[in-house]
């Protein structure tokens, strides 16, 4: 996705417009072009088919993966980042599942609006089997 002296495109232009002053936020920042209106697609909320979670991807590039209220278990917050192919995830430093660790996955939306996900690489066993199936949008 990016080399680690280079920051992809969707992160450096909300920081800018940020640092700037500007208005606007996450991906309504990066350039409307195909690439652009890719990435759009995915912010949004998604409920997984493996047990209901919810995956909460904001324009701020910020997510937070909500279990169901049954599961005992407690949100995830992070990091996202994407292109019009590829998306990378990064558990935040104080997460309870995975703290700080990166997750690198192909996306696509499907025909019926669902958004799926394949592994490239990710050190996350938790986070792999959930993205392993699809998600459908939730209905805001």
């Amino acid at each position: 996705m990016s080399s680690p002296t280079r920051l992809p495109t969707c992160l450096v232009l909300p920081a800018l417009a940020t640092l700037l002053g500007l208005p606007g936020s996450g991906c309504t920042m990066v350039p409307r072009h195909a690439e652009a209106a890719s990435v759009a697609e995915v912010c949004g909320s998604w409920r997984s088919s493996v047990d209901g979670l919810v995956l909460e991807l904001r324009e701020n590039w910020t997510f937070t993966i909500v279990p169901p209220a049954d599961s005992g278990r407690g949100p995830v917050t992070g990091t996202w980042f994407a292109d019009e192919t590829t998306i990378e995830f990064k558990n935040d430093a104080d997460a309870a599942v995975c703290p700080g660790v990166p997750g690198l996955y192909r996306w696509a939306i499907d025909a019926d609006g669902g958004v799926a996900f394949e592994k490239i690489t990710d050190d996350c066993p938790p986070r792999e089997a959930h993205l392993d199936d699809g998600f459908t949008r939730v209905a805001e």
